[in-house]
């Protein structure tokens, strides 16, 4: 069972209005079809068929210190037994980054509009 998930990450809140925008995603079926393995390795690449995948798209503000971008998983579930949540680690929330944030502006499962939820005081975990 693959399970698609769409974050939006912003690793500050509000956009400065400096940002020129979120780069586009590359193409979806970059997930699937493992056309992105260089000539003569489309057999390793073929390991990872059944392995999540993601694909990033960032813009980075080196001046400022800021990174913001989209992030498209292709959750894969090996486990034999149905999940009824994906858990996203938000590690830049943890104290021990003194006040660096991420923040996740959106989610999406296959497509269709949902809410992520916090499960920790940190904002680490995101279910």
């Amino acid at each position: 069972c693959a399970l698609s998930a769409l974050i939006v990450l912003l690793a500050v809140f509000p956009v400065p209005s400096y940002a020129s925008g979120v780069p586009s995603l590359p193409d979806e079926s970059l997930l699937t079809d493992p056309i992105w393995a260089r000539q003569g390795f489309e057999g390793l690449a073929t390991l990872f068929l059944n392995r999540t995948r993601y694909l990033l798209a960032f813009e980075v503000d080196h001046r400022r210190g800021i990174l913001t971008g989209k992030a498209r998983v292709l959750y894969v579930n090996n486990s034999g037994a149905p999940h009824s949540e994906v858990i996203f680690r938000l590690y830049p929330n943890h104290p021990v980054h003194q006040g660096r944030r991420m923040r996740v502006n959106a989610v999406s499962v296959n497509g269709a509009p949902t809410s992520g939820q916090i499960r920790d005081a940190n904002g680490t975990v995101l279910a």
